[in-house]
């Protein structure tokens, strides 16, 4: 299938500051041609997708090596795991995609741009950081990577690139993005995104197996169609995701004033998908999926209401005693945590639950 590159609609002058950008590509040029450059991205849609950008972009400007890091489960670019994996690569400078920002170095002395449209919670120390949170309209990161790297090619694969990112995070109605969805599908693109977050959705947790496909793919439909070997091992991933998803919500809510508490045990990471589809049926309620043994020791959870603006901020009143960077990020309408069990059960405490069934 050809690329319909000459049918795309010109981008958005996205509203990011001229400044942010410019300090973006400055931080860009000084990276030495030769030196090896690690991405540590998130392992969802948009994280990958800002990735695969920066992998094609980086493999036209330097002969060194470039080493893609996707976030492994519970991970984030300040986890210990992570800051071992960038210090094994050897790399001269760091990219961070779609991961967050805490006012903390990610490693301290090592060059470190970091692209991301979330609230942040402060900026790495010594760290460039170029964010897209107060965009109007609302932008993903893939769409600010694009914006970052625009020119380095031209053979349309990183507007798709972004835009299955884009519609990962943002959904596919909004106003301003349907003209830039056409030419590609917007069915292609939605369930492009959704087989690309199956793979860190499954028990096998392989975001690297979606960066592959991603990579390996001409256009979504490639991805959709399972037309390369990649793809098609995430059609498997998805099918999983799927069982994993339906069986989860079908767990009776318990209730607490207008909070509902939807408690349950899954190797796949589903609690955002059961909590989003119960959230639509609880339209007055703000809901919190559990998922109690995603990870050893830890609580995953995600909160998603209808009812409330600011999730962060409701969440974060009712936090009193716990104390983990892993509690309240994301954004006002999609947020949650990591937590231990003790943490957790305090939440469950604040939130007017009395002891798990």
């Amino acid at each position: 299938m050809g690329s319909p590159q000459e049918n795309l609609p010109a981008y958005p002058d996205w509203p990011v500051p001229a400044a942010e950008l410019e300090r973006a590509r400055h931080f860009l040029a000084s990276v030495p041609p030769t030196a090896t450059v690690a991405l540590a991205c998130h392992g969802d849609a948009d994280g990958l997708s800002s990735c695969a950008i920066a992998v094609r972009a980086l493999a036209g400007r330097t002969s060194g090596k470039v080493v893609p890091l996707p976030a492994g489960p519970g991970e984030h670019a300040h986890s210990d795991t992570m800051r071992t994996k960038i210090r094994e690569t050897g790399a001269a400078a760091l990219l961070v995609f779609d991961m967050g920002s805490r006012g903390t170095a990610i490693i301290p002395q090592l060059p470190t741009l970091v692209i991301d449209h979330h609230v942040p919670d402060g900026a790495p120390d010594g760290a460039v950081l170029i964010n897209a949170h107060e965009a109007d309209p609302e932008i993903s990161t893939s769409l600010l990577t694009r914006a970052l790297f625009r020119g380095e090619e031209d053979d349309g694969k990183a507007d798709w690139l972004a835009l299955i990112g884009a519609v990962g995070d943002l959904g596919a109605d909004r106003s301003w993005l349907r003209p830039l969805l056409r030419p590609w599908g917007k069915t292609n693109l939605t369930s492009a995104a959704a087989i690309v977050n199956a793979a860190r959705r499954s028990s096998a947790h392989r975001p690297e197996a979606a960066l592959a496909a991603l990579l390996e793919a001409d256009t979504p439909r490639d991805i959709v169609s399972g037309a390369t070997p990649a793809a098609r091992k995430l059609h498997a991933m998805r099918d999983e995701v799927r069982r994993e998803t339906e069986r989860c919500s079908k767990t009776a809510p318990r209730f607490s004033g207008k909070t509902a508490l939807i408690e349950f045990s899954s190797p796949c990471l589903v609690h955002s998908l059961v909590a989003t589809r119960w959230a639509r049926r609880l339209t007055k309620q703000i809901v919190i999926a559990a998922n109690l043994n995603y990870t050893k020791g830890h609580v995953h959870f995600s909160v998603r209401s209808q009812a409330e603006a600011d999730l962060r901020a409701w969440l974060r009143e009712r936090g009193e005693g716990i104390d983990s960077n892993n509690f309240a990020q994301g954004h006002p309408r999609a947020t949650g945590g990591i937590l231990t069990h003790g943490q957790y059960q305090r939440l469950r405490r604040n939130l007017g639950f009395g002891a798990p069934h």
